[in-house]
């Protein structure tokens, strides 16, 4: 029988403390810790936000995944990763979200197995371009990227990274390109 989520599932975040889903890599504390205050400042920036009094955002919860055992790792796979959002150092070209059709709160879609790819130098402007990117349907455009038009070097949104997330509120199912 599939999973079929509803309204007040819990949006899972899952912060990696691991590299390329290996149990064998482990991250560093402060590659820990780097991901974590860059997750604190995309959900700040993100999903804080209100439209017409209303929370945009299910209740969510992050977690730290060490060795692919934790209860949430498991409920996560058991619902075919609905409802998830990866966030880990990387060498595999991790980059986008992807959002399934039924709605899973409100008129805005839901999460499947989004997912924010890093590497070990990436700064926290980059981890949050990568964060807010796969929140967003936003990817690379064809030439260049988008370092420094979504967040600024301090980790602030743009206002660009802003009308992004308006574009996800208005139309949760818009590619930006």
């Amino acid at each position: 029988m599939a999973f079929i989520p509803q309204v007040a599932d819990t949006l899972l975040f899952y912060e990696m403390q691991i590299k390329d889903y290996d149990v064998t890599k482990p991250i560093t504390p402060d590659q820990s810790l780097a991901q974590k205050i860059a997750m604190d400042s995309t959900e700040t920036q993100l999903f804080y936000l209100q439209a017409n009094g209303r929370k945009l955002m299910p209740p969510y919860k992050h977690v730290n995944i060490s060795t692919m055992t934790e209860e949430e790792w498991l409920i996560g796979q058991n619902r075919g990763f609905d409802q998830v959002h990866v966030n880990q150092y990387s060498s595999l070209n991790y980059n986008g979200c992807s959002f399934t059709q039924d709605f899973a709160w409100g008129d805005l879609y839901r999460f499947k197995n989004g997912e924010a790819g890093y590497t070990d130098d990436s700064g926290i402007a980059y981890q949050l371009t990568e964060m807010v990117q796969s929140f967003t349907h936003a990817r690379d455009p064809p030439v260049g990227n988008l370092g420094g038009y979504i967040v600024n070097a301090a980790g602030s949104m743009t206002s660009f990274g802003k009308g992004l997330h308006l574009g996800l509120i208005a139309n949760p199912g818009t590619k930006f390109w």
